[in-house]
């Protein structure tokens, strides 16, 4: 009889579970569908820099095109939008495109720091070759608002200028960046609209240590300094009035029949990059002598005073050796040459005769030089989206973000460290292709936020990472 009865209320017991099972689900909200809302998307156009084209590790290649920001937002907008059109770029030919660098190996210095050594990658011979097309990506590595409506002839010397000679999007061989944009444009008027320009006007800066063009170490002794009055200081620096000018026309140019219909992404903070990440506490291990001994930390026994120039007159010559402090920030690739021993018997930048170079180093009023220009650009870009009702994607903030708190996708915690961080390449100035996809993610929640749309992310953990041997 007891059996009996437990085995009963067994039964009933689960028939209640499965009733309320059952209830509950009908209870559910159900999934909403994807949609872009209020944002007009039958095609989507984007304009930039080496960021949305993906240049990597010091290279543009078919790889990394394949995984660009841009690329990785249309695949999402895709499953929101039936009527998108496909989404065309101006590949580079076969696995190397460019070329760039890849990394052989990590080790630990005798200070137990990681340390990277990095192998040269051979460009296709043809990368070069002009390709015109209807593209929807529009972007040239190095271009900056300063140098929007050059065209290819007075471009010659520029890093960009390959890459903007192949980039064609009519039969005309002679446009500037800006031409180019606008006949896009035209093709593609009524698209959805993603800009991130402004940042190469600071990087171009601070990756010369303050605009700075000095003769690097070679064959065992410096050699002389090259400096002409072009290059002086803050002339990298794009004029206030210029960026205005240029950054207005854009704007205009892009949204003026299509208004609101876009972001716009503004500037990050240069010093947020691993590439200046190397703060030196005023004193390096006496015994790092041999590259792979170089460290820069408190607590790794003796230390020597880190030398370097300063300041310089009118002509440009430098006139003033100071000893580093822990404002100054030395450039990534001052870990190839400091330490090595000269001709004379001393070594790079560790003696006031043998100081590292401008070239190496941006010190405190250089960050403060880039700090400035940040802002005043920030400032204008909001502006001129004002002007033509797009919403500004707050890249600085998330940059930040990026390297004081860390963001999480996937699993995955994004930071700011080199090489570990998943965010930043090989060269710590642009993104790996899964920091594309980051930040394609953070656009898609933008665009949610700004557009009334559902739009999904992307899983990160599907893109290329720093492969570490």
């Amino acid at each position: 009889m007891i059996k009996a009865f437990s085995k009963s209320y067994l039964l009933y017991l689960l028939l209640c579970l499965l009733i309320s099972f059952v209830a509950c689900q009908k209870d559910l909200p159900a999934e909403e569908p994807y949609t872009t809302g209020r944002a007009n998307v039958p095609a989507l156009l984007t304009v930039g820099d080496g960021f949305l084209a993906a240049y990597y590790n010091g290279g543009l290649n078919l790889q990394g095109q394949e995984q660009s920001p841009g690329r990785i937002l249309h695949q999402q907008l895709s499953l929101a939008s039936s009527n998108l059109s496909e989404y065309q770029q101006a590949f580079l030919p076969g696995a190397t495109g460019s070329g760039g660098q890849a990394l052989q190996y990590t080790f630990k210095d005798t200070c137990q720091g990681s340390r990277a050594i990095l192998q040269a990658v051979s460009p296709e011979i043809d990368w070069q070759t002009p390709v015109t097309g209807a593209f929807h990506e529009i972007t040239v590595p190095f271009m900056s608002i300063q140098q929007l409506h050059q065209t290819p002839d007075a471009t010659q010397g520029w890093d960009y200028a390959p890459y903007l000679q192949r980039l064609n999007t009519t039969n005309a061989t002679d446009q500037s960046f800006m031409d180019k944009v606008l006949a896009a444009n035209q093709t593609y008027p009524d698209a959805f609209k993603v800009v991130w320009l402004g940042f190469e006007d600071v990087l171009q800066y601070a990756r010369l240590g303050g605009g700075y063009i000095d003769t690097l170490y070679e064959n065992g002794a410096i050699t002389g300094i090259d400096v002409s009055s072009e290059t002086l200081g803050v002339d990298y620096l794009t004029d206030e009035a210029t960026f205005k000018a240029n950054i207005q026309s854009l704007t205009q140019g892009l949204f003026a029949n299509n208004m609101g219909n876009g972001i716009i992404c503004n500037v990050p903070d240069v010093r947020e990059f691993p590439f200046l990440n190397i703060t030196v506490p005023n004193l390096l291990n006496l015994d790092t002598i041999r590259l792979d001994t170089l460290r820069y930390l408190k607590d790794c026994s003796t230390y020597h005073p880190v030398w370097i120039k300063s300041d310089r007159n009118k002509d440009g010559i430098i006139d003033t050796v100071v000893a580093n402090t822990e404002t100054d920030r030395l450039l990534l690739h001052v870990l190839e040459h400091i330490g090595k021993p000269l001709d004379n018997g001393l070594f790079f930048g560790l003696s006031k005769e043998a100081p590292l170079h401008n070239a190496y180093v941006l010190d405190r009023g250089e960050q403060e030089q880039c700090l400035r220009a940040m802002n005043r650009y920030n400032r204008l870009i909001g502006q001129a989206a004002e002007a033509v009702n797009v919403p500004v994607f707050d890249t600085q903030a998330l940059f930040e973000k990026v390297r004081t708190q860390s963001v999480y996708y996937s699993g995955i915690r994004f930071n700011n460290a080199y090489i570990t961080g998943h965010f930043f390449d090989l060269h710590a100035q642009h993104l790996t292709p899964r920091g594309n996809a980051l930040l394609a993610n953070e656009w898609i929640r933008f665009i949610n936020q700004s557009f009334d749309a559902n739009i999904p992310q992307v899983d990160v953990t599907g893109f290329d990472d720093i492969v570490v041997p």
